[in-house]
C-alpha cells in the first residue's frame, strides 16, 4: 500500500485535526475525547487511529495522554495532502 493511501477517511480526519491544531513546536494538546467531539467519532476509534500513526512513525511518544508530537514524516505527508 502506498503511504498516502493510508490518509484516507478517517485517518485523513484526524491528521487533518492534528495539523490544525498543532503549535510552532508541532505539539497538539488535547484529549482523545475533545478530538472525538470535534471529528464526531468514537475515543476507541481517535485512540486506534493515533496508535497507528504512532506505529507508522507519524507521531511522537509523549509523556503526557493528552499530548500528540507530530513528526517530520507527519508533516511530509500533510504537505503532499496540501494540509498546510
Amino acid at each position: 500500500m502506498k503511504e498516502i493511501e493510508k490518509f484516507v477517511n478517517t485517518r485523513y480526519r484526524v491528521l487533518r485535526y492534528l495539523i490544525d491544531n498543532k503549535d510552532r513546536l508541532n505539539i497538539v494538546r488535547c484529549t482523545q475525547d475533545e478530538m472525538g467531539t470535534a471529528l464526531s467519532l468514537s475515543r476507541g476509534t481517535i485512540n486506534r487511529i493515533l496508535n497507528e500513526l504512532k506505529n507508522d512513525g507519524y507521531l511522537e511518544e509523549s509523556n503526557h495522554y493528552w499530548e500528540y508530537k507530530l513528526t517530520n514524516k507527519a508533516i511530509d505527508m500533510a504537505k503532499t495532502l496540501n494540509l498546510g
